[in-house]
């Protein structure tokens, strides 16, 4: 039986891996916005077409066209930018991690 720690663990090594590593990356078109909308999702939503093509492919279609609009609006700045746009696939990513350990827990 695992820890119960597991599943958090799980969590924040998806949220590294698919938030904070391609930040990291992005880091370097923070002056170009255009660069950072269309890199921005694409990790995330690539290995959540893995799972769910359907669910990967709208899920990057809707929130590029979503960030689009943020800076076409200057709603959103590019350093505000780079922030948002890896946190929605790799907090979905990191659900989909803790409920395949925790699920895998219960057999």
């Amino acid at each position: 039986m695992r820890s119960r720690a597991f599943p958090v663990l799980t969590a924040v090594a998806v949220l590294l891996l698919f938030y904070g590593v391609p930040t990291a990356i992005e880091a370097g078109f923070i002056s170009a916005p255009r660069a950072l909308i269309i890199f921005g999702d694409l990790i995330g939503c690539v290995a959540i077409a893995r799972i769910s093509w359907k669910l990967g492919a709208s899920l990057y279609a809707g929130l590029t066209g979503i960030e689009a609009v943020l800076v076409q609006t200057a709603l959103v700045g590019p350093s505000t930018l780079l922030w948002i746009t890896d946190l929605v696939p790799a907090l979905v990513l990191a659900a989909f991690a803790v409920a395949l350990v925790t699920v895998s827990d219960l057999n």
